[in-house]
Order: C-alpha cells, then structure tokens, then sequence
C-alpha cells in the first residue's frame, strides 16, 4: 500500500510500545486531520484502541483475521467515535 501511494512505512515502535505509538500520533500535529494507518499484531490491536480512547475494550482479535479494520475518530485531540469495518479482501481472492 504504501509502495503504490509513495509513501514510507515508519516503523520506529516496537510491538509493545502501544503508550509511546498513542503518544506520538495524538502528539504530531502533522497529523491533525488526517488519515494515519497503523498496521500491528492482532493480539495488542484491541488495547491499542483502548489507548485512544476506545471504551469499553473492542473483543480479542482472532488470528485468522485479515479482513477487520477499526476506525478510531477524533474532534481535535479528543477521542469521538469508533467503528469496526470488514473488508472482506478473503472473498475477492478466491
């Protein structure tokens, strides 16, 4: 994805750095507004939305899942929604 947008991957965090990759999202105000992708193990994803805010905890997220995507919205610095998609990307596959 980044390859056909031009754009770099960063990936400066380690898999269990979930405060200090919150923290420097809400924290950049480059990104104020703008459309951040954050791909990570599934089994911290749910306590990684938790971090931003997300309340209560989304379920654990199975290791057989390639197709889920969560979308964490803000007003400002302010957590303000979030919703669960599924792209299903298995079924064009096949």
């Amino acid at each position: 994805l980044a390859q056909s947008l031009s754009m770099d991957v960063l990936s400066p965090f380690l898999r269990d750095e979930l405060t200090e990759v919150v923290t420097k999202i809400i924290n950049t105000t480059n990104y104020d507004g703008k459309l951040v992708l954050i791909c990570w193990e599934h089994s911290v994803i749910p306590d990684l939305a938790v971090l931003f805010g997300v309340n209560p905890r989304p379920n654990d997220w199975p290791a057989t899942d390639y197709d889920t995507v969560y979308e964490i919205n803000f007003t400002g610095d302010k957590f303000s929604s979030f919703n669960t998609f599924h792209e299903n990307v298995l079924l064009t596959m096949k």
